[in-house]
């Protein structure tokens, strides 16, 4: 699915009702690209201030903060290779290569 998403992103194929979908999947890939791996609760931020939704699941942050599924800080990776992943496959994008 995040290949087709990123295959009618490319070509502007997106439906404008599809808009919180892309958001979601922006914020998603971007937090793996700089992180290494998901960090939850820079997706969820990303993901409000893409939409402008921001408090509408507030209520469900406490609980998720105490069942530990929203840490405060990223967890420890390895950055530079997640991130030489993503340039290779822009890279692979390029036209000409």
């Amino acid at each position: 699915m995040d290949f087709l998403r990123q295959e009618a992103l490319a070509v502007d194929t997106v439906s404008p009702d599809a808009s919180d979908i892309v958001a979601f999947h922006r914020a998603f890939l971007g937090s793996i690209e700089r992180h290494g791996r998901l960090f939850e609760l820079g997706t969820v931020l990303g993901y409000k201030l893409r939409t402008g939704h921001l408090l509408q699941d507030a209520a469900l942050a406490p609980s998720m903060i105490r069942r530990g599924k929203l840490g405060a800080l990223p967890h420890r990776t390895d950055r530079q290779a997640a991130a030489g992943i993503f340039a290779r496959v822009r890279a692979l994008k390029e036209p000409g290569k």
